[in-house]
């Protein structure tokens, strides 16, 4: 269980969020969310969701400007090796620093 200072806390899947469409409705609970899961596959130099057509770089750009500064989970679907795997964490990275 996600937890906020010992206090249970939402993990907001990216991917869910992508296929039901309701990525907005969480910006607003910012401070109740104590995990942000990105599963996601890389393509080119993007992340995309699996399902659904969130665009996972704003989303996270919005996630930040909302002041959340809690955890991040990467979930890479399909990678074909390590480097995939770093080349997403230099993607998350730029997007919020």
């Amino acid at each position: 269980m996600a937890t906020l200072g010992g206090e249970p806390g939402i993990t907001l899947d990216l991917n869910w969020s992508s296929l039901y469409g309701n990525f907005h409705e969480y910006l607003p609970l910012v401070n109740l969310i104590a995990n942000v899961h990105i599963q996601t596959v890389l393509e080119g130099k993007v992340l995309r969701p699996t399902r659904g057509e969130l665009d996972v770089g704003l989303a996270l750009m919005q996630l930040r400007d909302a002041g959340y500064d809690g955890q991040y989970t990467l979930e890479l679907g399909r990678p074909r090796s390590v480097d995939d795997f770093l080349r997403a964490l230099v993607f998350i990275s730029r997007i919020l620093a």
